[in-house]
């Protein structure tokens, strides 16, 4: 082994300063010469006329030399295998016809020698420029020789006699037999040249001719031993074999080496440059959409990062003029990770200059966007907070507007959700959300657009009723929600409520309603959480109509005159 290691340095000190001048060359790592030596553990396996001989596994080594073109090649193998035979003859407690005890034996064996040589061709799987996977095809030619074994034995003052006996295999000169070999071989390459093979092969060599014995006429043979009882009994003639069996040997085994790569290299055109572009495309998982504004960051194998972009409308960004190397690629949006991607620096060629990636947005919650303005404009409001509240799990989020007003949220599915904006002596609108009615592999972005409007002390906000009704309406409710956050956004300030009525009805009654109305709205902004002595009321009756009666109104019971009139003001107050 420390031989082997040597042997390695020495190629590596050899071939490592031509692969650093080579830097002006443009590689094919796939194409090119491998030449590999090996050495292993064969494992024979023997179905010959006699069945008492086998033979042990043993040691092999080979050469190879192998040409590829990307993934197919042509290649040579040479292998010599030796294996020691075995007479697996039953001599512990062997009787002759069960009543004389073999005491004497005597055993020869000699070891079987085989070479191959074949060639064929290779398949070669290799998904980076270090590591491949290769299956070789051979057909070719074998020899074999060796092999003789005998085994002699008798009871005591007998002659010896054979038992087990097989002449072994002695080819002519130049006389081989066909055979076959299916080789897998996984290779590691440490440097650019340089690298360690592993492998396991199947070789079978067909109608193999056994060699003759002159002096006994026959190839093999052997006496059949008969057990019973754990006493082994020769009971019956020798049996000889006067033709040759012709029978196919075969053997698998393992082995390992190194081998030497020569890649097919070319001078480097001047006008091919060794840099490309890299096209990220961020995609949602669950719709298959495209992302915009994704933030993407691509980094060096080191892990430094060297470029970064935002994803355009068509969810692409492009990385311009990269080197030629391995590149990983992450992905943000709004505070939630992409599932990455990675660029090989073999996916580039002077061809392809252009490489396209995917990184995957898995999240599967959905994305509430939308935008702060002015009511009734098209102003937008930066630097605005804004509030979501979830109704089921009582949990609360804000958030801050940027300088186009716009802000995110990530909802839950099957949730309902509240949600307004917040900023000093502005009054928002209370929206409500649910997500129930959403299919999240069919939307992933909500749109939500929130109305705010300035209110400064003395303005008026209001609420209409219901004809000679006090009661809050469900309309009401949502206006003096609005009213009950803006006073708990600006606690400073102080509400009077004025209660009005429409024209019909006498005067004294009508100053009762309003004043009912008016304490009907505190009421229900109290129970909201505002205090009470922040708020005070007033009633005018029918005395200030926001729009005064005319003849028409006088006939049309439902006339828009009754209902703008039938209301409560919440006028802001300022301290003092």
């Amino acid at each position: 082994m420390f031989r082997l290691f040597v042997l390695v340095m020495m190629i590596c000190r050899a071939f490592c300063p031509t692969a650093l001048e080579a830097q002006t060359t443009t590689t094919d790592y796939r194409s090119g010469l491998h030449l590999s030596l090996r050495g292993g553990w064969d494992v024979p396996s023997y179905l010959g006329f006699s069945p008492y001989i086998q033979y042990k596994p043993g040691f092999s080594a080979g050469v190879s030399a192998d040409y590829y073109w990307k993934w197919f090649g042509l290649g040579a193998d040479f292998d010599y295998m030796a294996n020691a035979s075995r007479s697996i003859y039953p001599t512990d407690d062997l009787y002759l016809l069960m009543t004389e005890p073999f005491e004497n034996f005597y055993l020869e064996e000699n070891r079987i020698e085989r070479f191959f040589l074949g060639g064929g061709f290779s398949l070669k799987l290799q998904p980076t420029n270090n590591f491949s996977t290769e299956l070789k095809i051979r057909g070719g030619v074998s020899s074999i020789s060796g092999g003789y074994t005998l085994l002699m034995g008798a009871p005591f003052g007998y002659d010896l006699e054979p038992l087990n006996f097989h002449a072994g295999f002695e080819q002519a000169d130049n006389e081989v037999v066909p055979a076959g070999k299916v080789q897998l071989e996984l290779k590691y390459f440490f440097s650019e040249m340089v690298g360690f093979n592993l492998g396991a092969y199947y070789l079978s060599q067909f109608s193999v001719p056994e060699a003759y014995d002159p002096p006994s006429g026959i190839y093999s043979g052997y006496y059949p031993v008969t057990t019973a009882g754990g006493v082994n009994s020769i009971e019956t003639d020798f049996i000889p074999a006067f033709s040759p069996c012709n029978c196919d040997y075969s053997s698998w085994g393992v082995t390992a080496g190194i081998t030497v790569r020569i890649p097919e290299s070319r001078r480097k055109p001047r006008d091919v440059p060794q840099t490309g572009n890299i096209r990220v495309t961020a995609r949602d998982v669950q719709t298959g959409q495209l992302l915009p504004n994704t933030q993407v960051a691509l980094k060096n194998a080191a892990g430094a990062e060297v470029g970064r972009g935002v994803t355009d409308a068509n969810g692409d960004v492009y990385f311009l003029e990269m080197p030629f190397d391995n590149y990983f690629i992450e992905g943000t949006l709004y505070d939630k990770r992409l599932k990455g991607n990675a660029v090989r620096r073999t996916e580039f060629s002077s061809t392809r200059r252009q490489v396209e990636k995917e990184i995957l947005y898995d999240d599967p919650n959905f994305i509430l966007q939308g935008q702060v303005v002015k009511c009734n404009t098209n102003t937008s409001l930066p630097r605005v907070s804004v509030v979501l509240k979830n109704l089921e799990g009582a949990s609360e989020k804000r958030t801050i507007t940027n300088g186009n007003g716009e802000y995110i949220f990530h909802l839950n599915g099957r949730s309902d959700y509240q949600i307004y904006a917040n900023k000093d002596m502005h009054l928002s609108l209370i929206e409500h959300l649910s997500t129930r009615g959403y299919d999240r592999n069919a939307t992933l972005f909500i749109n939500l657009e929130i109305c705010m409007e300035p209110l400064g002390c003395g303005d008026i906000y209001h609420v209409y009723y219901d004809y000679n009704d006090t009661i809050i309406n469900r309309e009401g409710k949502r206006e003096l929600d609005v009213v009950a956050q803006f006073l708990r956004d600006n606690p400073g300030l102080k509400a009077e409520i004025q209660g009005h009525t429409d024209a019909r009805g006498t005067e004294d009654y009508n100053k009762k309603l309003s004043i009912r109305r008016a304490n009907s709205a505190k009421q229900y902004l109290t129970e909201q959480g505002i205090a009470y002595g922040r708020l005070s009321v007033q009633g005018f009756g029918e005395q200030y109509p926001l729009e005064k009666c005319n003849p028409s109104c006088k006939v049309d019971e439902d006339h828009h005159h009754y209902r703008t009139n039938r209301r409560t003001d919440v006028k802001i107050i300022c301290k003092n």
